[in-house]
C-alpha cells in the first residue's frame, strides 16, 4: 500500500489476483506441460454481456476501418499476410480473418480461412478493456490472455523473401498497432494507479 504518509505491504490485497492456497511446493519446470486456453476474466453475466457488445461493435464497425487507415497496411499487403484474430469469451473462441494478399480492398470475414501467417488471440474482457482504455499491454500479456505468433515470408521469382533484420517494412500485429504501447498508454496506467492509491475510482 502506497500513500502520501506511508508505505506497507498488504498481503492478499490485489485487485485482480488472490492466492487461495500456498502450493508453491508443487511448482515444477515442465516444458511440455499443456498451456491453458485463453479465457475471459469476467464472470458477472451482465458485465460480460456489456463487454461482448463493446467488442462486437468494435469488430463490426471500427476494426477494419482502422486497419485500412494504418501506416502498416502496405507492409501487410507486401507480405501477403493472412491474418486471424481469435476472441475468447465464455462460450469459446470466435475467429475473424483478413487476407491481405487478395487483390482489391481487404475484407474482414467471420470465421477461419485455413492457413494463416499472423495470429492474435485475446480474451473478451481484455479486448474490451483495451477498447475502453482501461488497461495496458503489460497486464494483458502477463496475465496470459493475449497470444500471438507469425510465420511471415513470401515467395517471389521462385525464392523465399524474409523480413529484413532491422524490421523495416515489417508487418506488426494489428491490435498492437491499433492500441499502441506508447507513452500515453503508460501515462493512463500510472494515473489509474495513482487514483487507486488515493482511494478514488480508477
Amino acid at each position: 500500500h502506497i500513500s502520501k504518509d506511508e508505505i506497507h505491504i498488504e498481503e492478499q490485497s490485489s485487485g485482480f489476483v488472490r492466492v487461495k492456497e500456498d502450493d508453491s511446493h508443487l511448482v515444477i519446470f515442465k516444458p511440455n506441460y499443456e498451456v491453458p486456453v485463453i479465457k475471459t476474466l469476467t464472470t458477472d453475466p451482465e458485465e460480460y454481456k456489456r463487454e461482448v457488445e463493446v467488442v462486437d461493435n468494435f469488430i463490426e464497425n471500427g476494426f477494419l476501418e482502422r486497419i485500412l487507415k494504418s501506416e502498416l497496411l502496405g507492409g501487410w499487403q507486401h507480405w501477403q499476410i493472412v491474418y486471424q484474430l481469435e476472441i475468447f469469451g465464455q462460450n469459446g473462441p470466435q475467429a475473424w480473418t483478413i487476407d491481405f494478399g487478395q487483390p482489391g480492398k481487404p475484407q474482414l470475414h467471420k470465421g477461419e480461412t485455413g492457413k494463416i501467417n499472423l495470429y492474435e488471440g485475446i480474451s473478451t474482457s481484455d479486448l474490451c478493456a483495451l477498447i475502453e482504455g482501461n488497461t495496458a499491454w503489460d497486464y494483458v500479456t502477463l496475465c496470459g490472455n493475449y497470444r500471438t505468433f507469425n510465420n511471415i515470408y513470401r515467395i517471389t521469382d521462385g525464392r523465399f523473401e524474409l523480413p529484413p533484420e532491422d524490421k523495416s517494412n515489417y508487418a506488426l500485429e494489428p491490435l498492437m498497432d491499433i492500441f499502441p504501447w506508447d507513452n500515453e498508454m503508460d501515462r493512463q496506467k500510472f494515473m489509474r494507479d495513482v487514483k487507486r492509491w488515493k482511494g478514488k475510482p480508477a
